[in-house]
């Protein structure tokens, strides 16, 4: 098949291509918290409510608090979340737990608290990840 055939059949294929929609986590109550898997951050995004710029954490949620969320998601960090992360330096696949813990009234920081969760990584050969706790018989939930 030529160039310009391969072209027009994708361009035909994609149509009624619709885009996808990125989920975003928010933490809104101490207590919250969630189970995820590392995915990359990006750092520098351009947002309407931040003068500047902020650092967006990508992650997979596997569990999170708030029973609704689950999958890909995206977190714009707090600077007490770029703290954990900068000194975390997670690589793709590794799981962690994130929690609310408090915040302050006075000056509305954020504080969190952060485990590794190694058990729950991804496997890097094959991709295929390893059964989760939370599968069974649920015993297991950090929630």
């Amino acid at each position: 098949m030529s160039l310009t055939l391969l072209v027009d059949k994708i361009l035909s294929e994609c149509d009624g291509l619709a885009p996808v929609e990125g989920a975003v986590f928010k933490f809104e109550t101490p207590g919250q918290a969630i189970v995820a898997r590392f995915v990359a951050r990006r750092k520098g995004i351009k947002t309407k409510s931040v003068v500047g710029s902020a650092t967006c954490l990508d992650v997979e949620i596997l569990k999170a608090t708030n029973g609704g969320m689950a999958g890909r998601a995206t977190i714009f960090e707090s600077s007490h979340i770029s703290q954990i992360m900068d000194s975390a330096n997670l690589t793709e696949g590794q799981a962690f737990l994130l929690k609310f813990y408090d915040e302050d009234k006075k000056t509305r920081f954020k504080r969190f608290a952060y485990r590794r969760v190694p058990e729950l990584d991804a496997r890097v050969e094959g991709g295929v990840p390893p059964s989760s706790p939370f599968d069974n018989d649920g015993d297991h939930s950090p929630f």
